[in-house]
């Protein structure tokens, strides 16, 4: 809250409710945590970032999922702006 005051959280959100966001997402960029797996599993449009975890083992799947990954490193801002930009257009 320090950092971002004006984020919009979303304190409470019932899981169903929280996959409903996601659907509605054009795209979703995340790390790997649970939201990208669960914008995967509705169909959202992914793009993956991974850095010193093995995508090949843990990544969300489907055929709307691009995966970043320069094991060990995470990609550049400008990579993943590029690839962003790219799944938009």
């Amino acid at each position: 809250r320090d950092l971002y005051p004006t984020a919009v959280r979303l304190d409470g959100l019932p899981l169903d409710d929280y996959a409903a966001v996601l659907a509605g997402a054009r795209l979703v960029v995340a790390n790997d945590t649970g939201p990208g797996h669960i914008a995967a599993a509705v169909g959202t449009p992914v793009l993956s970032i991974f850095g010193p975890s093995v995508a090949s083992k843990c990544h969300p799947w489907g055929p709307q999922v691009t995966l970043m990954s320069r094991f060990p490193d995470f990609p550049t801002l400008d990579e993943v702006l590029a690839a962003a930009h790219a799944r938009l257009a």
